[in-house]
């Protein structure tokens, strides 16, 4: 079937009114993707909490929910790491409370922020396998880094989705599109499970890496040798252009092990 054969693509109207530039329109579905993301980020920053990642750690370290790590725990075979604590245990007590473990780890990694959208919204393992929160295995898709001064993750995956998918949802359609767009974020998301249960690495996981991956596949399926300009400058091959991609997004998997989490 034909493009202009579509039901999406012709200015079908339904009790008089035209579809034809209501805001659905092919290229607008990427639009609207990157909106909701940046969206998403911004609401990231609004609920940040400096320091909150260590608190939530310390949280779920604490298993006899009595509010207090004992240094001795923490650093059992660390004499160095454990004089650098006590430096923190300001009340002398040779335990650090939540507010104390917090300044530490500040002190140790710079300021980690941790957000609550974010905590609502990404994919965590556990959580999706043994709590059933399967909204995760989406919602995650819209997050992205927000620890380091630029927001390079978000605009490199951005970049990304406007370069190559005005191309594709034109080929697609609005709706298509869109489902393929969330379909490949949700497959991306049942990879890195099955990944994790296999290797043993469960940590969380954001942003729009694997969705944006699915629509660049789909555009070199079609057209392969399409030559691109690379940040607007570079021409390369389609082909080139997924492989530097592909390696930007294996570095950020990579980092999950330093970081926790893998983008």
């Amino acid at each position: 079937m034909g493009l202009d054969n579509r039901d999406y693509a012709r200015e079908t109207r339904q009790g008089g009114v035209s579809y034809r530039g209501t805001g659905f329109g092919v290229n607008n579905a990427v639009r609207h993707l990157i909106i909701a993301t940046v969206g998403v980020f911004v609401l990231q920053l609004l609920t940040t909490d400096p320091g909150g990642i260590y608190k939530e750690v310390f949280h779920r370290a604490d298993a006899d929910g009595d509010g207090k790590l004992t240094i001795g725990e923490i650093a059992d075979e660390r004499s160095d790491l454990r004089q650098l604590l006590q430096r923190f245990d300001t009340d002398g007590d040779g335990a650090l409370n939540k507010q104390q473990f917090a300044d530490a780890m500040i002190n140790l990694r710079g300021r980690a922020r941790f957000s609550h959208v974010q905590n609502w919204l990404e994919m965590t393992p556990h959580d999706v396998l043994y709590r059933g929160q399967i909204w995760r295995t989406l919602s995650y898709a819209f997050l992205h880094d927000q620890n380091s001064e630029l927001p390079l993750h978000l605009v490199f995956n951005m970049w990304m989705l406007w370069l190559l998918g005005k191309r594709v949802a034109s080929m697609l359609g609005y709706r298509e599109f869109l489902l393929f767009y969330l379909t490949a974020a949700v497959f991306a998301a049942i990879c890195y499970l099955l990944f994790g249960l296999m290797t043993g690495g469960l940590n969380p996981m954001i942003g729009a890496s694997g969705a944006v991956f699915g629509v660049a596949m789909l555009y070199a399926v079609h057209w392969p040798r399409q030559q691109m300009l690379f940040f607007g400058i570079i021409p390369i091959e389609m082909w080139l252009l997924i492989t530097i991609y592909v390696a930007f997004d294996v570095f950020g998997a990579m980092s999950a092990a330093e970081s926790g989490i893998a983008h």
